[in-house]
């Protein structure tokens, strides 16, 4: 069967079904062959001296380049920061990739837990605890609630040296730790070297905080914590080995918590009630001075989310909190059990009048 001509050429089939090209009267095959394997090396010379565009930019403006790699990347999968900053730790070739890094910190040795954590624990008293089975880590990839407080934590650890205290705010005595540190432009303007050296204190600051989190607070994993940013202040806090081993320090810290709950601190405007909370802690733990006796004295106060009266159902109008709701029943249900509705609600009374004892 002919087809049409094609710059000369026909094509036919021949025996077997392939398609054969007519050579044109006065040309044999070999001197196709030999035409064609000369148009072919003439075309990859070509290419191979064509000059590729580059975008260079100097490393003050990354951001920038980050923005245009998103454009040009633009209708393929979308990336985010924490992808962007495994690819620029990725500079350093002498490691492997970053999340696999994390994972393994995560996944490998079990996190050794100190007596000032688990001494009031009734029955068996851990020594130790595997913080893969804590909603951190799924089929080998990091889950999107601890690649989110990651970025957080390593942008603060890179940009601000741990516990120097502002001179500005001298008065006040605040940590040099601004909201920016939280927000993208500083999170993707950390340098590749900072990046793998902070990895594995920033991991262990996270593992310490969810571990205290699960056995002083009852909170299974990372996604079970209501107030997401509430794990910033533990974690710079256990950064310190000191305050990590103290039963005194442990016990400031989950007074902390239990008081941001039940005050309703955390209602609005989270990313900044972190932020001070992680200054405020550390010079409470690191220096005694008190921090939080406004917010002891807000327990049980906060209007429509956390007065006595909601928290024992007597407020028809005004049903507890979820946040409420799910640090009370993390606190006194095995996590099997765990079940948020009112009825639950209205059972527990006597333990949350027995937990206002403990604040």
């Amino acid at each position: 069967m002919d087809g049409l001509p094609r710059n000369g050429w026909t094509e036919s089939i021949g025996m077997g079904g392939r398609l054969r090209p007519e050579l044109p009267a006065g040309i044999t095959r070999n001197t196709h062959y030999i035409a064609w394997a000369n148009e072919a090396a003439s075309f990859l010379e070509d290419i191979l001296e064509q000059e590729v565009a580059e975008i260079l930019l100097p490393s003050s403006e990354i951001n920038r380049a980050f923005a245009i790699f998103e454009v040009i990347n633009r209708g393929g999968t979308p990336l985010d920061e924490f992808d962007l900053i495994v690819a620029k730790a990725a500079r350093q070739t002498d490691l492997e990739p970053l999340a696999e890094r994390i994972v393994g910190l995560i996944s490998g040795d079990n996190l050794s837990l100190p007596a000032s954590l688990t001494d009031y624990l009734i029955e068996s008293k851990p020594t130790e605890l595997n913080l893969s089975k804590h909603k951190i880590v799924y089929d080998n990839e990091l889950t999107q609630y601890f690649k989110r407080q990651y970025l957080n934590l390593i942008s603060i650890l890179s940009h601000t040296q741990y516990g120097e205290i502002d001179g500005e705010a001298e008065r006040q005595k605040k940590l040099k730790i601004k909201i920016e540190h939280i927000k993208r432009e500083k999170i993707l303007d950390i340098a590749y070297e900072q990046i793998n050296s902070n990895t594995e204190a920033t991991v262990k600051a996270l593992k310490r905080a969810i571990a205290f989190l699960n056995v002083r607070c009852g909170v299974v994993g990372l996604s079970d914590l209501h107030y997401q940013l509430m794990i910033l202040p533990i974690a710079y806090a256990f950064s310190n080995d000191t305050f990590w081993g103290s039963r005194d320090h442990m016990d400031k810290v989950e007074f902390w918590y239990w008081s941001s709950l039940f005050s309703g601190a955390y209602q609005f405007n989270q990313n900044r009630t972190a932020i001070n909370d992680i200054s405020d802690l550390y010079i409470w733990l690191e220096t005694g001075a008190e921090k939080f006796k406004n917010r002891f004295d807000d327990i049980f106060k906060a209007q429509k989310f956390s007065t006595t009266e909601i928290l024992l159902c007597k407020d028809e109008d005004n049903p507890p909190g979820t946040a409420i709701e799910k640090a009370i029943l993390q606190y006194i249900e095995p996590a099997h059990k765990l079940k948020i509705d009112q009825n639950k609600l209205q059972n527990c009374r006597s333990n949350i009048l027995n937990l206002v004892n403990v604040l």
